[in-house]
């Protein structure tokens, strides 16, 4: 169904021709990978319930996405050179992304994970290059178009290299291009770090998204946020992956990050919230670690 867009407004959010819009998500990641259909109904259905207002999930999931195949036995492509799409697969994304909408909810549709971009770290394998990055992008951007969708590029990857950002700009405009100003932009960047580090003068980019992250109690997101609202141009912020319920505590030795033996609790969870929201964040993205 066709739905009033959401518009930057500010250091906001808001429906075109509505009231503001707060950005209330949950992260289940795998949700089109690891989730039968069952389970995926009612797992919105219980958000949904909960007054949640908006879903972040992976289009190309971080476990295997591109050669473990989901619940229903398809995989994202046909095969990985071509990248042809599998209809299977992507028929069952839509029916997931038209019940959430259903529901009233937002999905938040990370197009990739980063290991598909960038083979820093995870399980990959790469795909992507900046030619046919655009042309994935103006894919799935076709192809939701008219469902009630954000999009976010990143995939908790910070850019350390200018052929990365390359094809993650390739991505973002293939999207833009098959969108128009139909759909908002965001980028997901790695622990402890901003989009606007990496993208903030990006045009494609309408509002900003940190990830405060999972090393340490108490991380400073309202300082992240604080500092982004100061920038030129203004645009929106919120921490679109704070400390999840129920995660280890991790903690950094020498690069490496090791469980602590410590969980975080409801506690640091509402800490992370208030922290966000009332330093000026358009909204916040809660998680929890076995969702």
């Amino acid at each position: 169904m066709e739905n009033t867009r959401l518009i930057v407004e500010g250091t906001l959010l808001r429906r075109e021709g509505g009231l503001p819009f707060f950005w209330l998500a949950d992260t289940v990641w795998e949700l089109f990978h690891r989730y039968t259909p069952a389970d995926a109904d009612c797992y919105l259905k219980t958000r949904a319930d909960q007054h949640f207002t908006v879903i972040q999930a992976v289009l190309l999931a971080e476990e295997d996405g591109l050669r473990v195949p989901d619940r229903l036995g398809n995989l994202p492509f046909v095969d990985l050179q071509s990248l042809h799409p599998n209809e299977a697969y992507w028929q069952n994304v839509d029916r997931v992304v038209r019940y959430a909408n259903s529901l009233g909810l937002v999905m938040a549709l990370v197009a990739t994970w980063g290991d598909k971009v960038s083979t820093e770290w995870g399980i990959g394998p790469k795909i992507f290059n900046p030619e046919n990055a655009r042309l994935y992008g103006r894919w799935v951007g076709a192809r939701y178009r008219h469902d009630d969708v954000v999009w976010i590029i990143g995939g908790d990857r910070n850019i350390k290299k200018p052929e990365d950002l390359d094809i993650w700009r390739a991505m973002a405009c293939g999207i833009r291009e098959s969108v128009g100003d139909t759909k908002l932009l965001t980028f997901h960047p790695g622990g402890a770090q901003s989009s606007a580090t990496f993208v903030h003068d990006e045009p494609w980019l309408d509002f900003n998204m940190l990830q405060s992250g999972h090393c340490g109690r108490d991380n400073p997101n309202w300082s992240l946020i604080t500092r982004d609202l100061g920038l030129c141009p203004r645009k929106p912020v919120l921490d679109g992956e704070p400390n999840y319920e129920d995660h280890p505590v991790m903690a950094s030795f020498d690069g490496l990050y090791v469980r602590s033996g410590d969980y975080f609790g409801a506690f640091d969870i509402r800490k992370a919230f208030y922290r966000s929201v009332l330093s000026g964040a358009c909204g916040f993205t809660y998680g929890c670690h076995s969702v």
